[in-house]
């Protein structure tokens, strides 16, 4: 299946899904996607990240590989929302390598506090922190006082990531 074509003709569920199917195990076809993702072509790019999310649900192992492209990619200024919300979203599923974790949590942080950014994006930067700042009470209570500051105009997302941040201390 050539993924670029495929993306470039119809954006849907089904088609991500198929993609990811098609994808499977394999890490040459798993490759094939990312290049599509990594090239950043705006539409193409976040239509394949759709695609990406399922890939990875099934098997997070291949994302292995691309942790640390992945990661220096962050903040993604000039990436696509549906990019950087669908990587964020991916790297939930990932053990992030231990000489990784810091740039992700700096990153994430920075992503999480930003008002100009998606939802959806600050919401899985805060998913990433409470996954890998556990050892670090400072990072999440640092975090709960800088989202707490943006409260009154918070969105019912940043509310509850706030809630959830809270029961960690």
């Amino acid at each position: 299946m050539d993924f670029r074509n495929q993306l470039g003709k119809i954006h849907s569920k089904y088609t991500s899904i198929a993609i990811a199917n098609e994808i499977a195990n394999d890490p040459k076809k798993f490759k094939n996607l990312m290049d599509i993702i990594l090239a950043n072509e705006d539409i193409i790019s976040a239509r394949a990240a759709w695609a990406l999310s399922f890939s990875i649900e099934a098997n997070p192992d291949l994302l292995t590989p691309y942790c640390s492209k992945i990661i220096q990619l962050i903040p993604f200024k000039n990436y696509h929302h549906a990019v950087r919300r669908n990587i964020l979203r991916v790297l939930r599923f990932v053990n992030i390598p231990a000489n990784l974790k810091e740039k992700l949590i700096d990153d994430c942080f920075e992503l999480s506090i930003n008002q100009s950014e998606t939802i959806a994006v600050r919401s899985f930067a805060v998913d990433l922190i409470k996954i890998n700042a556990k050892e670090y009470p400072e990072i999440i209570a640092a975090l709960i006082e800088e989202l707490s500051l943006q409260i009154a105009d918070a969105s019912p997302g940043i509310k509850s990531k706030i809630r959830q941040l809270k029961l960690l201390l």
